[in-house]
């Protein structure tokens, strides 16, 4: 996660994921992730929290 987040910081890029166990969600937010919205892509799946995380300027 670190690694790949340090590339698209030095790219100015933001990242976007898809987190579909509303227990991770805090994981990605300690790594600056913020909940934008929520789908559910297919009836009878799994709900899918939709996160993204701005560049980081170190």
């Amino acid at each position: 996660m670190e690694a790949g987040l340090e590339l698209a910081d030095q790219a100015n890029k933001p990242a976007y994921l898809e987190c579909s166990k509303e227990e991770n969600v805090s994981f990605y937010e300690r790594y600056g992730f913020e909940v934008t919205g929520m789908c559910n892509p297919v009836e009878g799946c799994p709900p899918e929290w939709l996160m993204w995380r701005p560049a980081q300027r170190s």
